[in-house]
């Protein structure tokens, strides 16, 4: 099925009491690329973030937002070291009692004394941390996934309506491509009856004059051609890996064709089709921008 590059997806994960958010946008580029917006602190998960973002696309750029609706990566935790407190405690009173100063405020100062209370800082467990990380990513990429072929459905309708014009269109040059040659032989016999005296035709030279010009005309090739590649761009309308780049290139095949096509013709009409042929194909060319 095709996949428009452009595309949102947001998912989100939760560990304890700590909620992740996980928003992806991506839009054209001619080729894959992930731009990550992550704590520095997760840098070590950076290729694991790209290697799934980029199982799931081919081709585009994808922005990668992290953010945190609540909690926090690590935690504080305040310990109290009762030994070294006790120690504390007894050589104030000690001090105390040398002064003759009272003893029973002496807990404040006690606790507030440098070393007795411990601030530390609990990180969320490694393993915790990269499950969190690839359940919110998993869950924005399948959201992605949804919308971008969702979009990919539309431009496969247009891409096939657009082509059922071009065939169309072809088809009619395809019509008028045996008229070409006799319409340009009585054309030819009546410009030299019209400038050369009666009976001096020379029947054999004007048929030469004829054949030259038929060969010259010979679109029969470019149609062929032209017709191979429509096929096959019909047929890639309905696979399911990428086929923006392929889409792309039998463009520029068809392209090649319809100027020869209209260079050889020799034809008013013919011509007129070709003009409406390149437009038909530039407005395809245009919509293949947006696939994957």
């Amino acid at each position: 099925m095709i996949k428009s590059m452009t595309g949102y997806g947001r998912g989100s994960a939760r560990y304890e009491d700590l909620q992740l958010t996980v928003e992806i946008r991506t839009v054209n580029h001619r080729f894959a690329e992930v731009v990550l917006r992550m704590p520095k602190e997760w840098m070590a998960y950076e290729d694991l973030v790209k290697k799934i973002v980029l199982s799931h696309i081919s081709r585009g750029r994808a922005e990668v937002q992290f953010s945190f609706g609540q909690g926090t990566v690590s935690k504080k935790v305040v310990s109290i070291d009762e030994a070294y407190a006790l120690q504390v405690y007894q050589a104030i009173t000690r001090l105390a009692v040398q002064l003759n100063q009272r003893t029973d405020s002496f807990f404040e100062q006690v606790v507030s004394f440098p070393g007795v209370l411990q601030v530390t800082e609990s990180a969320v467990h490694e393993q915790a941390l990269r499950d969190l990380i690839v359940d919110g990513l998993e869950e924005a990429c399948h959201a992605l996934d949804g919308m971008r072929r969702e979009e990919g459905q539309s431009i496969r309708e247009d891409l096939a309506r657009r082509l059922s014009d071009l065939e169309r269109m072809v088809a009619d040059i395809k019509r008028l491509a045996p008229t070409v040659v006799s319409a340009y032989r009585e054309r030819l016999e009546q410009k030299v009856r019209d400038l050369a005296p009666a009976g001096t035709v020379d029947e054999q030279r004007l048929l030469s004059e004829v054949v030259i010009f038929a060969e010259r005309s010979d679109i029969q090739e470019e149609l062929v051609r032209l017709h191979s590649h429509m096929q096959q761009f019909k047929h890639i309308l309905e696979v399911t890996e990428p086929v923006g780049r392929k889409m792309d290139f039998l463009i520029q095949e068809m392209n090649r064709e319809m100027n020869t096509i209209g260079s050889k013709a020799n034809d008013a009409r013919i011509a007129t089709q070709v003009v409406e042929c390149k437009t038909r194909l530039e407005q395809l060319r245009e919509q293949v921008q947006n696939i994957e």
